[in-house]
């Protein structure tokens, strides 16, 4: 992890730049639950961090790159999939754990329909209903648990969904998937059509 000049760590310059929004979420309970930020770009947040971003050279040149902050108090994801891009993950500060299954469980993942959001699973993890969703007992869960420093990559239709405790601050560097590194027949396919779905929709 990179240092500023004045000894501050990339970690400790997120904590200040955010600090009245840590010091809202703290002062209310429950708060967090309307105080959370994703899918924003670290640009947009600031200048700074995104010049001072320890993000390895050889990441550069990747197509369609999209360098996106998470972060809160006491949060997670649904479960979803990149439908069309792979993921690397940057643990900056907390612990959050990825809880992932390969291409093949989709199937049992109860997906939206194509017609809808296709990338998202409707099952509600971790309280799961098996009465609704009985073929959730055969997925093949693998869970991986980040600190402040660790990296994780998460390849195209790759299912996921997160959790973490106390503040977590996470950046992600989306890019672009490759054809070949689709998983055919699922679930490309079906994000194939929803991607077209999804584009003729857009053009009304």
């Amino acid at each position: 992890m990179s240092h500023y000049p004045d000894g501050v760590t990339l970690a400790g310059k997120v904590a200040m730049t955010v600090g009245d929004y840590l010091a809202a979420i703290s002062a209310t309970p429950k708060s967090w639950q309307h105080h959370y930020m994703e899918s924003v770009e670290l640009a947009e947040l600031a200048e700074a961090l995104c010049q001072d971003a320890p993000i390895p050279a050889d990441l550069d040149g990747l197509p369609g790159v999209s360098d996106t902050v998470f972060f809160g108090l006491n949060t997670g994801s649904c479960c979803h999939i990149h439908a069309h891009e792979e993921a690397v993950v940057f643990q900056f500060v907390g612990t959050k754990v990825f809880t992932l299954y390969p291409p093949e469980d989709v199937r049992h993942l109860y997906f939206e329909p194509i017609t809808k959001d296709y990338r998202r699973s409707r099952v509600v993890f971790p309280e799961v209903n098996y009465r609704r969703f009985p073929l959730t007992r055969r997925l093949n869960r693998i869970d991986v648990g980040l600190k402040s420093g660790d990296v994780l990559y998460i390849p195209v239709h790759w299912a996921h969904w997160t959790t973490a405790e106390g503040f977590t601050f996470t950046l992600t560097r989306f890019f672009q998937a490759r054809l070949r590194q689709y998983r055919f027949p699922s679930p490309a396919f079906r994000c194939i059509l929803g991607r077209v779905i999804q584009l003729i929709r857009d053009r009304k």
